[in-house]
């Protein structure tokens, strides 16, 4: 009898282990609540105060944090693919990055709008690869092409390494209902909301799977990771809480 209790506790202690392991790492919200200009032309959807004061008074500041609850080493690889910017200088983070939900859980529309300041970014992408030519020629990848370099300059700013029971924490902004490129001052993507509804939000972050970016690295790169044991996180996290959306004229 005392053999087959002893079973049973051992049995529930893998699986109590099992569920641990299956959620490792959790990401929190750390904002009481984002604020949303509302749009008076709903059916052009047009901003009616200035770019500067729009920029002043609706963005918001983004505080997060990702905790490891694990004894592993993990590296995520955020995956921009949709705009689902890492805290970055030059970006704010899409609405992409955000769920957005109603009290009967449906999720508002999202639109483009008309980019500006074209040449300014294209100017800026021209700097960089200037910059990335000189670099990856000098450290041995002349044999790459220009794409290469670039994707393997995205992922650098993109990987989270986090280690056991580590807290890691971040911050960046968000514009809304639309999103601004603080580079080229770029309008680019926004959420349609309905202001007679109350909604709350979620954020949100995908990786990349080990296959989508290994070809991407450089040797010393896919060394670091193997070399110390990192667990590829490759599913998607979303926060555990979440919080409300103000509206303000």
């Amino acid at each position: 009898m005392k053999n087959s209790i002893l079973i049973v506790l051992f049995i529930s202690l893998i699986s109590c282990g099992q569920k641990k392991l299956n959620n490792p790492l959790e990401l929190t919200f750390l904002n009481k609540n984002l604020k949303s200009l509302i749009i008076k032309d709903s059916v052009r959807g047009l901003i009616d105060i200035s770019m500067d004061e729009y920029n002043e008074k609706f963005a918001n500041p983004i505080q997060f944090k990702i905790e490891n609850k694990s004894s592993e080493r993990y590296l995520l690889v955020i995956d921009n693919a949709a705009k689902l910017f890492f805290p970055y200088d030059l970006e704010s983070l899409a609405p992409e990055n955000i769920l957005f939900f109603d009290e009967e859980g449906n999720s508002p529309k999202y639109s483009g709008t008309t980019a500006s300041g074209e040449m300014l970014f294209y100017d800026y992408l021209n700097f960089k690869d200037s910059i990335n030519k000189k670099f990856y020629r000098g450290i041995g990848y002349s044999d790459k092409d220009r794409s290469w370099w670039s994707i393997n300059d995205e992922l650098k700013q993109s990987m989270i390494k986090i280690g056991p029971k580590e807290i890691l924490y971040f911050e960046t902004y968000i514009h809304l209902p639309y999103s601004m490129n603080r580079l080229t001052g770029n309008w680019y993507n926004g959420v349609i909301f309905d202001t007679t509804k109350q909604y709350h939000s979620k954020l949100k972050y995908r990786f990349k799977a080990w296959e989508d970016f290994e070809e991407f690295l450089t040797e010393l790169q896919k060394k670091e990771i193997t070399e110390n044991n990192y667990i590829i996180f490759s599913k998607e996290l979303i926060s555990t809480n979440e919080i409300p959306v103000k509206f303000l004229d």
